[in-house]
């Protein structure tokens, strides 16, 4: 037999294909193997009749066995092969034979078919044997194994991993959450660094592919992540903390915390000699609700809650129970003032009782009326502005009053407010250079004091549906550019504001510069000047000239007429 290493230039290899895909498996020679009399055989694990393939001999094919009827021959001048359409399982060889006879036999066994099938289900191990706490570091680490045959060529397979992150698949690093990187390219460890309290609960999982096949395994069992930390406050019910009731009602309350574990809860009721006695509550997890039913004069005062894990407590959040009274006197008095409008500002009196109304009394000269506010159910703070009789430069007194079904409180009133003027706003400049810019570089004067934004609408002159609106906010910084549309005739708009109110408006401006000194117009006054300086001298010499040609002065003149000859004609 002649030597393989002599007949066979190249050989296929180990083949990896997915199943129902086809598989090619060429050889390729140093001597011709298109002759008619060359017998190619193709067989599987044995050079035996029961692992024949495919046959090619005096220029016709002969399929045999499981490759009747899906496999093809492939021939040129130098090479040989065979194509298996639709691969199985049951095609995963670790050797393929082909026999070449010259008059001599040569023959290769270099070739096999490696069947990609579904990895077996990906395996998540966490580095957090002795627990997790915050600031700490974690690496999850995905692994995966194949399912794939034949069994004996499934060493130093490649695999690529994605992670999947509270239910999203993370495949490209950019994507991951923060503190999240992946340690090698593929993405087998995944690292989570300083570990916050906000990390619990996440949920890990991944799943492994064999490079080159593109079937995932199933995902492994979720990891998720516990990090214990100490209870702090996340919501209580009420608000402010504070109930007003009259005897014989129920009060809840209710605190939820942010903790892990849970927390143990505990309610007492404090008395105004210091003492405390411990209540029972209903606990679920992170909430603790504690109700008084038929409330009698004693369960009025204050009430405590604290909240302990193995890792720490939160200190007593205080409530009270008050018996409901007529509205307190409000708070935070404050207001804003522009030529059109008060806006003004307080924090409602609550006493934990019945929702209540307000009402403000404004007048000034000539002018007096009140204004009713809508149902305040907290202690949140209220705006409301003032527009009907407000004017410019006019000074006005405003009271304030809250109503409930339990009483009025007592009247609060503002010091005395004085509107100011409008503001004074001119455009001194509108420039788009060159014309076809982008951009106009625009100043204007204005009183900083009266207005808090101004709003600049640049649009087409034909087709005012093509505009850019700018919000200007800083005034210490000009010019001001702002974009315009890619049109060539451009217009803008102007509108200046106050806490919403419109104080003044010019429409429909178009470019312009700012005003300069005419340059042109100053060298045609000197040229003018000079020429007429010129003429007069002229007249002069001429007359000087016919009296006494050989005169000193006579000859002074010529020069500088010659002269100013010579620098009107530069």
């Amino acid at each position: 037999m002649e030597r393989s290493d002599i007949v066979f230039q190249n050989t296929p290899g180990l083949v990896k294909v997915n199943e129902q895909s086809d598989a090619q498996l060429m050889w390729k020679t140093t001597r011709p193997v298109t002759s008619h009399n060359i017998t190619h055989d193709f067989h599987h694990t044995e050079t035996v009749y029961d692992d024949l393939l495919l046959k090619v001999a005096n220029g016709l094919t002969f399929t045999f066995f499981e490759c009747k009827d899906r496999c093809q021959s492939i021939s040129g001048t130098h090479y040989t092969g065979i194509t298996i359409r639709n691969i199985t399982a049951a095609d995963a060889k670790s050797k393929y034979i082909v026999t070449l006879d010259f008059g001599i036999q040569a023959q290769n066994d270099d070739a096999g078919i490696y069947v990609f099938l579904k990895p077996n289900m990906a395996q998540l191990n966490a580095s957090d044997s002795d627990g997790v706490e915050v600031g700490d570091d974690l690496r999850l680490t995905c692994i995966s194994s194949s399912n794939s045959l034949p069994e004996a060529n499934r060493t130093d397979v490649m695999w690529s991993y994605k992670w999947i992150i509270n239910g999203k698949y993370y495949q490209v690093p950019w994507e991951l959450p923060d503190r999240h990187t992946w340690e090698e390219e593929d993405r087998q460890v995944l690292l989570i660094s300083d570990i916050v309290r906000e990390d619990s609960g996440s949920v890990y999982s991944c799943t492994g592919s064999e490079d080159g096949s593109g079937r995932d395994s199933d995902p492994s069992d979720p990891y998720v992540l516990d990090v214990p930390y100490a209870p702090s406050l996340l919501t209580v019910f009420p608000g402010n903390r504070i109930h007003g009731v009259e005897e014989g009602d129920s009060v809840y309350f209710m605190v939820e915390a942010f903790s892990n574990p849970a927390p143990d809860f505990q309610w007492k009721r404090i008395f105004n000699n210091g003492t405390n006695i411990n209540i029972p509550s209903e606990d679920s997890g992170n909430k603790s609700n504690l109700t008084i039913s038929d409330i009698t004069i004693e369960d009025f005062g204050t009430y405590a809650v604290s909240a302990q894990n193995e890792k720490g407590r939160w200190e007593d959040v205080i409530l009270e129970i008050r018996l409901r009274d007529k509205p307190q006197i409000p708070t935070n008095l404050s207001y804003e003032a522009t030529g059109k409008s008060l806006l003004m500002s307080w924090t409602p009196g609550w006493n934990g009782g019945v929702s209540q109304t307000f009402t403000i009394y404004y007048s000034t000269d000539g002018f007096s009326t009140k204004t009713d506010i809508p149902d305040s159910l907290n202690s949140k703070p209220i705006s409301y502005k003032l527009i009907e009789g407000i004017s410019t430069k006019k000074t006005y007194s405003v009271d304030l009053i809250a109503f409930s079904s339990q009483g009025t409180s007592e009247l609060v009133t503002w010091e005395a407010i004085t509107t100011p003027g409008l503001p004074s706003f001119t455009v001194t400049s509108i420039i788009i250079d060159p014309p076809k810019s982008r951009y106009a570089n625009i100043t204007f004067a204005l009183d900083v004091d009266l207005v808090d934004r101004v709003v600049i609408k640049a649009m087409s002159a034909v087709n005012n549906d093509v505009f850019i609106e700018t919000t200007v906010t800083t005034f210490d910084q000009y010019p001001i550019d702002i974009p315009v549309p890619t049109v060539d005739n451009v217009v803008f708009d102007f509108s200046v504001y106050k806490i919403g109110d419109l104080l003044d408006y010019e429409a429909r401006l178009k470019p312009f510069a700012a005003r300069s000194t005419d340059v042109g117009l100053v060298v045609g006054v000197v040229v003018g000047f000079v020429a007429i300086s010129a003429l007069f001298m002229g007249a002069i010499f001429f007359n000087m000239r016919h009296r006494n040609p050989k005169s000193p002065m006579t000859k002074v003149i010529t020069i500088v007429i010659t002269w100013l000859a010579h620098y009107l004609y530069l």
